[in-house]
């Protein structure tokens, strides 16, 4: 019972995946997206080897509250997210920058100490998603300052913002949304400061 939607993008088959009817966006208008998406990443990283990659899209019943989420899967992600208003093209779109953007951090890029890097592993993918995002005009600058404002402020307010990253581990998320931001945050900070260092020293990541 899920709807498929496939688009050939150059190098790379594109599939989605859509279950229920969505308020705010149709099939097509969130496959242009994902092609999107492709290109750019595939860009940045000049990485063409992907001949498929599939996201999938469920919906939560609980139309009183939002909820937005993703899991990587093997060449693709599934996505859950509240039907609802509140949900739309831009903020889904964050969430499958975000998702996207594992399939070079955490997937091609990775070691075997995965627990210890979930700063890295997380941190880094929602800093470069969202500096992709904002490069290519799929967020506005005043946006951009304040994801970073946002996530400085919060680090900062958080109770357990010294934890060891070893101690960290993805069963923790669960029992505690504190824990759960610490490496998200920790390093979309590092990445931060590298980024303007690099900039500083005349290094262009764009």
């Amino acid at each position: 019972d899920f709807r498929e939607v496939v688009q050939e993008e150059g190098h790379v088959k594109l599939s989605l995946l859509v279950r229920g009817n969505w308020v705010n966006f149709s099939d097509e208008k969130l496959m242009i997206r994902l092609v999107e998406m492709s290109n750019i990443l595939s860009d940045y990283w000049k990485d063409y080897s992907d001949e498929h990659y599939t996201v999938a899209l469920l919906p939560l019943d609980h139309s009183q509250i939002t909820h937005l989420g993703g899991a990587g899967l093997m060449k693709g992600f599934a996505s859950y997210c509240t039907n609802n208003r509140s949900i739309n093209l831009e903020n889904i779109s964050t969430l499958y920058f975000h998702e996207f953007t594992h399939n070079w951090i955490g997937a091609k890029i990775r070691s075997s100490t995965l627990t210890k890097e979930l700063w890295f592993i997380e941190g880094f993918t929602e800093y470069l998603s969202t500096f992709l995002m904002y490069e290519n005009d799929m967020m506005s600058k005043g946006e951009y300052h304040a994801k970073i404002n946002k996530v400085f402020r919060d680090h900062r307010a958080s109770s357990v913002s010294e934890i060891p990253n070893e101690e960290i581990k993805y069963s923790d998320f669960v029992r505690s949304c504190e824990i759960e931001k610490v490496p998200y945050n920790r390093g979309f900070i590092y990445a931060c400061y590298l980024q303007n260092l690099f900039a500083e020293k005349g290094f262009d990541l764009s």
